[in-house]
């Protein structure tokens, strides 16, 4: 394992021979370990896609009511419906490829030079991310979608 550092991460401490163990900066994963984290990263994000279209498809994006971030105003729902189950799976896979696209981010700067096309590859990944989840994050609560009806927004064109 040429070039490579491995190292269990420390609790706190920070700079190069902190007490605690190598500081954060440190930690550098090689090409091959970057490569699968990519990869990981990508794969679980087409399978949040997916299930979107699974939501999609049976109505269920209304599973949680008009309740943005919260599903039904409870954290974690209690004694829900199919498409409540649906919809609260969608939106914790959904959040879950942000901290995973974080950590690729986080990755790339450590691993890599500063213009390197994996750090900018990694930053533009952060960037759709939160675009996308501005703009379902944003559209869930605007439209105020509930079981019985769609918004007008979202309605097709009928002339």
């Amino acid at each position: 394992m040429t070039g490579v550092q491995t190292c269990a991460l420390p609790i706190y401490g920070s700079g190069r021979g902190a007490a605690a163990g190598v500081a954060w900066t440190d930690v550098r994963l090689s090409e091959r370990q970057f490569l699968r984290l990519a990869w990981v990263t990508l794969g679980y994000a087409i399978a949040v896609i997916i299930w979107g279209a699974v939501v999609r498809a049976t109505s269920s994006g209304a599973g949680c009511g008009a309740h943005w971030p919260l599903c039904n105003g409870d954290v974690v729902p209690l004694a829900p419906r199919v498409q409540t189950v649906i919809e609260f799976a969608h939106r914790t896979t959904s959040g879950l490829i942000l901290l995973l696209t974080a950590a690729l981010v986080w990755a790339a700067r450590s691993s890599y030079p500063a213009g390197h096309a994996a750090r900018r590859a990694a930053g533009w990944s952060m960037v759709f991310v939160l675009i996308e989840a501005a703009l379902v994050g944003g559209d869930r609560k605007s439209t105020r979608l509930n079981s019985s009806h769609m918004s007008e927004s979202r309605m097709p064109s009928s002339a």
